[in-house]
């Protein structure tokens, strides 16, 4: 192992989360413990989740946009966890999280 490096991450698979940026406008839509649906690359349904975490300001958008104009907007970060905490689900997976008011992606 490298100097620095680390030898062990741990966590805890009862209290995962699944972070996404709403942008700006839409952020007045979104409260604490609203249901939402996670939909994760590799399961075939839905899991039903809420949201537990709003930022209380705002950021620029995350860096893995490209251009300026995208930069430019301004997010509000969001945690939503599932309920149901016996499914599988794994750190680092891709996943997309549907509001009633439509759908924002992670």
């Amino acid at each position: 192992v490298a100097a620095g490096a680390p030898v062990v991450i741990m966590g805890d698979p009862t209290r995962l989360w699944v972070k996404v940026y709403i942008p700006e406008d839409l952020i007045s839509q979104v409260t604490v413990d609203q249901q939402a649906r996670i939909r994760v690359d590799g399961l075939d349904k839905d899991v039903p989740g809420r949201v537990r975490y709003i930022a209380t300001s705002a950021e620029f958008t995350p860096r893995n946009i490209q251009t300026p104009e995208e930069r430019a907007t301004q997010t509000f970060a969001v945690k939503v966890s599932p309920d149901n905490t016996q499914i599988s689900l794994y750190p680092g997976v891709a996943a997309d999280v549907y509001f009633e008011q439509g759908k924002v992606d992670e």
